[in-house]
């Protein structure tokens, strides 16, 4: 029967029960380095496949041959898609409404669980094909939704007197920071895996708090 508190957080005992449920693992023991290989060779296919920037490639290359060749993708995205077509079928249409779950998603993930610096701290296995990524292939979900302050000014005129202009700047709330390349922060994975989950779940998407489970 279950334990009244769950499984016991010792010698990776709850790790380990996660992966089993979740079908990680697989049900033999015998087949779990297997099962595991599969598993990680799919979500980095997913990455490939949908955390990637239209009109660019798996192998980063999003330009022509120079011989005046279309730039084609992985998905097939060429001179009949840019980043104004609204068409249903067209990539950068998705991409940019992709980016407002993922605004959601990047907001509550970079003040999730703030009493604590778990999240904030680098992960020891990070995702080499995202933190080894640069500029426009780049896979960094946070760049896609890079915050920015906000400047504005107030023009007050009293009677005949001079114009005095007061400038406001609203300042972003402090929330995680993103890593130096070649690291990832806690934070960085569950943003992506919230991402990917919203991608492949469509009908369900992303929910305001599916970050804290």
């Amino acid at each position: 029967s279950a334990l009244p508190t769950g499984v016991p957080d010792v010698q990776s005992f709850r790790a380990l029960s996660w992966k089993l449920l979740l079908g990680y693992l697989g049900p033999r023991r015998s087949s779990g380095t297997t099962t595991l290989a599969h598993k990680r060779a799919l979500y980095k296919q997913f990455i490939e496949e949908l955390v990637l920037r239209p009109g660019h490639s798996c192998n980063g290359a999003g330009e022509g041959d120079g011989d005046g060749d279309v730039a084609v993708d992985s998905r097939g995205v060429g001179l009949q898609d840019h980043p104004l077509s609204e068409g249903p079928e067209s990539a950068w249409n998705t991409f940019f409404n992709d980016n407002e779950f993922l605004l959601q998603i990047d907001n509550d993930v970079r003040r999730l669980c703030s009493d604590i610096s778990f999240f904030q701290q680098p992960t020891e296995y990070p995702c080499d094909i995202v933190v080894h990524s640069k500029g426009e292939h780049g896979r960094r979900l946070h760049e896609r939704v890079v915050p920015t302050v906000l400047s504005s000014a107030n023009v007050e005129r009293k009677g005949l007197g001079t114009t005095k202009i007061n400038l406001i700047t609203l300042r972003l709330v402090e929330t995680y920071a993103a890593l130096e390349d070649g690291q990832e922060a806690h934070w960085g994975v569950v943003q992506r895996i919230l991402f990917i989950y919203a991608k492949l779940n469509p009908g369900q998407g992303y929910v305001q708090g599916m970050n804290e489970i």
